[in-house]
């Protein structure tokens, strides 16, 4: 690629798709609060902006990584935000995971602009990120060599808002099957079952899945420090918040969030779902001295 791209937001996801594009030779231009994280990217060559408007000018394509709506909403229509910086034609493309509705009035905002806008969250595969882009197709197409390089695969699942929607199916499903993991392994764990081998042995059923691969850092509680179960508490408000606009019907996903927002109301705020089991099988305490 040879046009320059903006980033904003150096979070997990946004570093590493600033090295991505790092790594391909683009000429990178980013934006975060946390200056450690500029640093570093400024370091591999990146083009540090002290303010977001100031990156916005210097870009035809904008991707933005931020951790919720409130934030997206601040940076591109708060005072001196991209949507008063950015010129006309540009692509905004918001990567974060948000809600369909505030993107549908960002969408429409942006377009009395002259800016186009695509949303396109990421998610994590077994191989690498996954793109579900939702907008314009041609402005899809403009966008998909910065996709090819960030992510494994990438697809345009529809108009605005339809990618938001795509990744909040995704949040939900991965959601109730690390619950349902978590759910599983302590059962069997008090049943006296070794659990590993009855990981093994549901390795060829149906009931197999990557959570319960993965449930050994459950048991073992391996919780990480990457906030991620924050983040699925929110993304789940999310689900939940589109599911009463639209009439659904969400038992599983009423559910599986008052699991995970439990424990991370009760929790380390840094760790990630992997600390669900500790709603179905509270790790000891140590008695006070």
């Amino acid at each position: 690629m040879r046009s320059p791209v903006g980033l904003i937001g150096l979070g997990n996801v946004g570093g590493r798709m600033a090295r991505s594009l790092l790594e391909a030779g683009v000429e990178l231009h980013v934006h975060d609060l946390d200056h450690d994280a500029c640093a570093a990217v400024g370091e591999l060559g990146a083009i540090v902006h002290d303010e977001p408007a100031e990156l916005a000018r210097a870009v035809p394509v904008l991707l933005l990584s931020l951790p919720n709506a409130d934030v997206v909403d601040e940076v591109v229509l708060g005072a001196g935000g991209l949507l008063d910086t950015m010129a006309d034609g540009t692509i905004l493309v918001d990567m974060s995971t948000n809600r369909p509705d505030r993107t549908l009035a960002l969408v429409a905002q942006a377009a009395e602009r002259g800016i186009r806008m695509l949303d396109a969250p990421i998610s994590f595969g077994g191989r690498g990120m996954v793109v579900f882009a939702g907008g314009d197709a041609t402005d899809y197409g403009e966008a998909a060599p910065i996709f090819d390089i960030v992510a494994f695969r990438h697809y345009h699942v529809g108009d605005h808002g339809q990618g938001h929607y795509v990744k909040l199916v995704q949040n939900l499903l991965s959601g109730i099957a690390i619950g349902a993991a978590a759910e599983a392994v302590a059962f069997g764990q008090r049943a006296g079952v070794d659990v590993d081998r009855m990981i093994e042995a549901l390795r060829w059923t149906g009931a197999y899945s990557g959570p319960l691969a993965g449930s050994r850092r459950m048991l073992d509680r391996e919780y990480g420090s990457s906030r991620t179960l924050g983040m699925h508490v929110k993304d789940l408000g999310y689900v939940l918040a589109m599911g009463e606009q639209l009439g659904a019907i969400m038992p599983f996903a009423e559910r599986v969030h008052e699991v995970f927002r439990g424990v991370y109301e009760n929790g380390d705020p840094a760790w990630t779902q992997a600390a669900v089991i500790e709603w179905f099988d509270p790790a000891p305490t140590e008695p006070p001295a």
